[in-house]
């Protein structure tokens, strides 16, 4: 496996997703409030702890599952566009307050997530 499938294996462990959802929300908070300091810090702490958790996660062993098989797709062109083009209008919508924008943001992100779940059936069936 290459570092990029260890790394977006690891990001699908329950104690990952956890600390990114509360660095996710905390730094929404201080982007709402134009605190790009605080947001930043507060996601980064949430990536570093996250990865030292995981870091002697059986990577090999959690890509044979359904869920090593979902995270993988996301190292599908199509879906790391979807979801960074969501990723970065989520951000400005925060910054600006902009309803629309972070409505809209958030539906692409799902989207990309869908596209995602989507391409699974073909994935186990294969």
């Amino acid at each position: 496996m290459t570092y990029l499938q260890r790394y977006i294996i690891r990001r699908g462990d329950p104690r990952h997703i956890i600390l990114h959802v509360v660095g996710a929300i905390w730094g929404s908070y201080f982007l709402w409030l134009h605190n790009w300091i605080w947001a930043v810090a507060v996601i980064l702490f949430c990536a570093i702890v996250a990865e030292l958790l995981t870091a002697k996660l059986n990577t090999e062993g959690l890509a044979r599952t359904t869920l090593g098989k979902i995270m993988l797709l996301h190292l599908h062109p199509v879906n790391l566009t979807v979801q960074i083009a969501g990723g970065s209008l989520l951000v400005y919508g925060l910054w600006n307050h902009s309803t629309l924008s972070i409505m809209s943001a958030s539906s692409l992100i799902l989207l990309g997530h869908l596209w995602g779940w989507n391409k699974v059936n073909e994935v186990l069936q294969g």
